[in-house]
């Protein structure tokens, strides 16, 4: 991540599921206003943008280390990755009812058309 040290993104991670959505968010505006700001509780973690590397900067050096919940917070400057695995968990997340590890899209596509559509399909075709 020496290509990305400096970032105006940062990720949060290690947040106690059972902590407050709402107490995390006023913690990371007292660094300067967020032009994006992700929570996802399930995973752990948060994705927060400002809108300069000094911001991010002193945030970063504020938040990590930081006890929320009983968890000890570990913030670090986004990587591209970061940002991109962030988005594909939270929209598996909002847009998939079943749990994280079932990875088998085809199976969880599946149960959403409800059993036997695929081969009705087939048959009307013929």
């Amino acid at each position: 991540s020496t290509a990305n040290s400096m970032s105006t993104w940062l990720v949060l991670r290690n947040l106690s599921p059972r902590m407050d959505p709402k107490s995390l968010r006023p913690l990371c505006e007292r660094h300067g206003p967020l032009l994006t700001f992700q929570l996802n509780l399930r995973h752990g973690n948060s994705l927060i943008r400002y809108g300069s590397m000094d911001e991010a900067a002193k945030a970063r050096a504020a938040l990590n280390g930081l006890m929320l919940n009983g968890n000890q917070v570990v913030a670090d400057f986004a990587t591209d990755g970061d940002i991109g695995s962030f988005f594909e968990q939270t929209m598996d997340w909002s847009s998939n009812p079943f749990p994280s590890n079932t990875y088998g899209n085809q199976w969880s596509f599946q149960n959403m058309l409800g059993p036997g559509t695929a081969n009705e399909g087939i048959q009307n075709v013929s």
